[in-house]
């Protein structure tokens, strides 16, 4: 079991944009991509305004596109690979390829200072390191998704949750996946220790506060890419009122 590195506050960091500019968290302004993503997703939006006859009606089940037929062509210790043979809209035969893989748990938890936990991992599909909320796959027997949840956040920060919330759960990719990812919220979390990381996992635990995330997030640190799911919370959290 490797170390994590240690714990790194944004605040005051100094990270590189791919200009090779520097600047500091404290100093960024809302960009107008910024206000655009806000604005759009905010609480205070219009709802979809739906028929009185319900959502099942305006969305039915599809009446001829279905599975005829499934073939696994590889499988691996953590994923398959899938050939799905299905009837397309106008009744032709066509294939499509999916991974099959174990559901997820993701923890978006804060810190009492409200901090936003991040980690900063490697991750050798992208070859490139990647800003990331704390999760894990459900791949212990018995375990539940919060218990799956708590233990991964602490496995990989060293943060205790003594609350865990379930926001969501669902599809991760649909397209491609056919698993799903439990969403969890964790206030108030406490640093307990070292972090006891894989000897395949290279974390950095950042803490982020919430008021600086989106600035963050759009202007990550050099060679680091970042995971499109932090984003995507954010929205529903504050729908919520949790955040």
């Amino acid at each position: 079991m490797a170390p994590a590195r240690s714990i790194k506050s944004v605040v005051g960091l100094n990270t590189g944009n791919r200009s090779g500019m520097r600047f500091s968290v404290h100093a960024l302004r809302p960009s107008e991509a910024q206000a655009h993503f806000l604005g759009k997703f905010s609480p205070s939006a219009k709802p979809c305004n739906l028929p009185a006859d319900g959502p099942e009606n305006r969305f039915p089940h599809s009446k001829g596109m279905k599975i005829i037929s499934k073939k696994t062509v590889y499988k691996g210790k953590y994923l398959k690979v899938i050939k799905k043979e299905f009837l397309t809209k106008t009744g032709k035969k066509k294939f499509w390829e999916c991974v099959k893989r174990k559901n997820a748990v993701v923890i978006f938890s804060l810190t009492k200072k409200k901090e936003v936990i991040l980690e900063r991992i490697y991750r050798p599909p992208v070859d490139s390191f990647v800003i990331e909320l704390p999760a894990g796959l459900l791949d212990k027997k018995g375990e539940t998704p919060r218990e799956a949840a708590k233990r991964e956040l602490l496995e990989e920060t060293g943060y205790f949750a003594k609350k865990l919330i379930l926001v969501l759960k669902r599809p991760l990719d649909p397209a491609v996946l056919s698993n799903e990812l439990f969403c969890f919220f964790a206030p108030n979390v406490e640093l307990k220790g070292k972090a006891k990381t894989e000897d395949t996992e290279e974390i950095e635990v950042l803490k982020v506060p919430l008021k600086k995330l989106v600035s963050f997030l759009l202007n990550p640190p050099q060679n680091t890419k970042v995971d499109i799911k932090i984003l995507s919370f954010l929205p529903i959290l504050k729908n919520k009122k949790l955040i």
